[in-house]
């Protein structure tokens, strides 16, 4: 691309005509437009940098004990049924904790504890989160242990009351990720994990439905987009300035 700018000498020789006419040019020299697209390219590096650092901070869990271990510790091969463990209650007074080994051959994300939905029969595990913004949008993740032996089953999950996913257990003993955006109606919304048994015989209430490794994380909004629109509409108008000069045609 060739850069033009106009000749000061013939501004002040004639600035009537420099007015009104379509100018005559001088080419930059090449090491000007090598500088001039240096700055440029730095500039855009500088605000995809800055746009990088404002666009992925440490996602904080909101779930409270979302990996089961804020109980009393198990070791591999223990298990231990609750009354209650901190930031989660259940319909049925059992909440069965698993360590590594007992109900699954793998961990989950390395996790070594997990919870058992259907303990003894099908219950209904829930928690309330608080400090929830109106309207925000946030990341909802766990992940589905589908119990070898279960049988037919599934895990219905719902988040303030409005159904997010349905795990199906076949008893293949393998680990599911899920993950799903959510909306915030409130400041505190409930989220549940209710077992369903749906083999039409009775099923197997005291084996599946197992979760691990629960978080809900806000998303991030979309400030630092506003920036680098900001930072490249800053350039789109030096750009302009460097090249948008009158040429003889």
């Amino acid at each position: 691309m060739t850069y033009k700018t106009l000749d000061p000498e013939w501004v002040t020789r004639s600035p009537e005509r420099a007015a009104n006419s379509r100018c005559r040019c001088t080419t930059i020299p090449g090491t000007l437009r090598d500088m001039t697209t240096r700055i440029l390219l730095a500039s855009a590096l500088s605000c995809g940098a800055l746009l990088g650092g404002l666009s992925s901070p440490a996602k904080a869990n909101l779930i409270t004990n979302g990996t089961f271990q804020t109980t009393p510790s198990l070791g591999a091969g223990q298990w231990t049924e609750f009354t209650s463990i901190q930031g989660w209650t259940d319909t049925l007074g059992a909440i069965e904790i698993d360590g590594s080994g007992v109900v699954m051959s793998s961990l989950y994300n390395g996790e070594p504890q997990s919870l058992e939905v259907d303990s003894n029969s099908f219950d209904t595990v829930s928690q309330a989160v608080t400090g929830l913004t109106v309207g925000a949008y946030y990341q909802l993740s766990w992940g589905y242990g589908d119990r070898a032996g279960s049988g037919p089953q599934q895990l219905n999950v719902s988040f303030g009351g409005n159904p997010v996913a349905s795990d199906h257990g076949t008893g293949s003993g393998q680990w599911t990720t899920n993950s799903f955006i959510v909306q915030a109606t409130g400041t505190s919304e409930v989220l549940s994990f209710a077992a369903v048994d749906t083999s039409g015989i009775g099923g197997n209430p005291s084996v599946g439905n197992e979760i691990a490794d629960v978080s809900l994380s806000a998303i991030p909004e979309p400030a630092s987009m506003a920036l680098l629109g900001a930072g490249l509409a800053g350039l789109s108008l030096i750009r302009r300035r460097a090249c948008g000069r009158p040429q003889v045609g």
